[in-house]
């Protein structure tokens, strides 16, 4: 922890809001602000709260990104 932030907390800062394009998908310093594609894949991980896999995943397109999330986010 560092600030008095933990780390989910702040990765889901990075988060894009769900009044704006492209929400749900997470930002970073790389992308100026806008979707990250990489991050978003990594980061989906530490808002899971799963450790990050070493094999091949596939991940499913969400219809309504500011819906509640129901586990399995990735398969």
């Amino acid at each position: 922890m560092q600030d008095g932030v933990d780390p989910v907390t702040w990765l889901a800062s990075q988060q894009i809001p769900c009044d704006e394009a492209d929400a749900g998908a997470l930002t970073s310093i790389y992308s100026d602000g806008g979707p990250d594609q990489f991050a978003t894949r990594q980061g989906v991980y530490g808002l899971a709260l799963v450790s990050f896999p070493l094999q091949p995943v596939t991940f499913e397109t969400d219809t309504a990104p500011c819906g509640q999330l129901q586990p399995p986010w990735f398969r």
